[in-house]
């Protein structure tokens, strides 16, 4: 199982987490360094990750970037649950499926 995490230190963090995890319940991990989505966004996609946190909000920005145009409106919200309903249909269509995420919350504001 490859694991993918961003040039990020709260990444990092979180891909450690997962890998020790993984790890723990009998999975042989490889973790890959990588510094944007549009560089592992495509190696999930294609089967050459696994998984990868991300922050809810800006892959759900990012895959309706990708799969609508630049122009297409933001679709995240302070809702996790709802930005997570509107990111579903997008990460199906690109071939990537959502956990849930987690119950505590990092802002970027």
């Amino acid at each position: 199982m490859a694991a993918a995490r961003r040039a990020m230190r709260p990444a990092a963090v979180m891909a450690a987490m997962y890998g020790d995890l993984l790890t723990n319940a009998g999975y042989s991990v490889t973790t890959k360094l990588v510094d944007t989505r549009d560089i592992y966004i495509p190696q999930l996609t294609s089967g050459k990750v696994t998984i990868t946190p991300d922050y809810l909000g800006a892959l759900a920005d990012y895959l309706q970037a990708q799969q609508n145009g630049a122009n297409a409106p933001i679709i995240s919200t302070h809702s996790p649950q709802t930005t997570l309903s509107r990111l579903k249909p997008l990460a199906q269509a690109a071939g990537i499926a959502m956990l849930n995420p987690a119950k505590a919350t990092d802002q970027n504001a």
